[in-house]
């Protein structure tokens, strides 16, 4: 499968969304710049944090959705995107191991769809798109994931990813990264 693209991403078997009926994300490259436009249909009960734009860590215990490239030598990188702004990056030298801050070449730009002219498809559809700069590029050829980790009103968390290992969600792990990035 292709990195660039739309993509829909599918539920782990075992921890499912309630409410939420699909997860996609279109993954475009233009000149100087990748946009990873992630949408959620169903997102009337989808929880979403009022972060602002700031590097945080923890995102992942709430709504956040998530890119990892993982490079033929060892090690990949993590990045976690969350409403409205919030964002991180890491660097593994393996799997889950040796985590370091990683520092793209310029910030995430996200734009969450409530504050912008799509306001009113919400609750039906949230949108987040997130513009990072193309350095990780100079990872390929590399493997990607995609993912998405989303938290409904009542405290349900469902995991989406493009592959999920057997087990419980893992996102790091070997199995998730399906997409090849040329």
């Amino acid at each position: 499968m292709e990195f660039f693209g739309k993509h829909r991403l599918v539920p782990h078997p075992e921890m499912g969304p309630k409410g939420i009926q699909s997860v996609e994300v279109d993954v475009v490259r233009a000149t100087n710049t990748v946009l990873l436009m992630y949408g959620v249909e169903g997102a009337g009960t989808l929880l979403l944090p009022a972060y602002e734009r700031e590097r945080r860590d923890n995102l992942w215990h709430g709504s956040c959705f998530e890119l990892f490239v993982k490079p033929e030598s060892r090690g990949y990188v993590e990045y976690n995107f969350a409403p409205l702004e919030a964002w991180n990056a890491y660097s593994f030298v393996d799997w889950r191991m040796g985590r370091r801050a990683y520092q793209p070449d310029a910030e995430p730009r996200i734009v969450d769809s409530r504050t912008d002219a799509r306001k009113d498809t919400f609750p039906g559809r949230y949108d987040l798109d997130v513009v990072i700069s193309p350095d990780f590029l100079e990872l390929s050829p590399a493997r990607a994931s995609i993912a998405a980790i989303l938290q409904e009103e009542d405290g349900t968390m469902s995991y989406w990813a493009l592959a999920h290992p057997p087990g419980e969600p893992n996102f790091h792990h070997p199995d998730c990264f399906v997409a090849r990035l040329p």
